[in-house]
């Protein structure tokens, strides 16, 4: 079933069905683990400072570089 869901990031709430809403998540994860990882790089090759200078890429118009607030419910009738 793909009943329509209310999710609710970081307190902006958005309708979606569930398969809408695990292709939110799986988008946010992939680009928060590609984004963590060139972060970690410059870090080890010891150029902390250019850290600042790699864009940090947004899902559903949020930053993926802090942590979501994520609550899903479903839709009162």
């Amino acid at each position: 079933m793909n009943s329509l869901k209310v999710i609710s990031i970081n307190e902006e709430e958005f309708q979606m069905t569930e398969d809408e809403i695990l292709k939110v998540m799986t988008e946010y994860i992939k680009k928060k683990r590609e984004w963590t990882r060139k972060v970690d790089s410059l870090i080890k090759a010891g150029k902390g400072s250019m850290v600042n200078e790699i864009k940090v890429p947004t899902v559903k118009g949020h930053s993926v570089g802090k942590n979501w607030n994520i609550q899903i419910r479903s839709i009162e009738e």
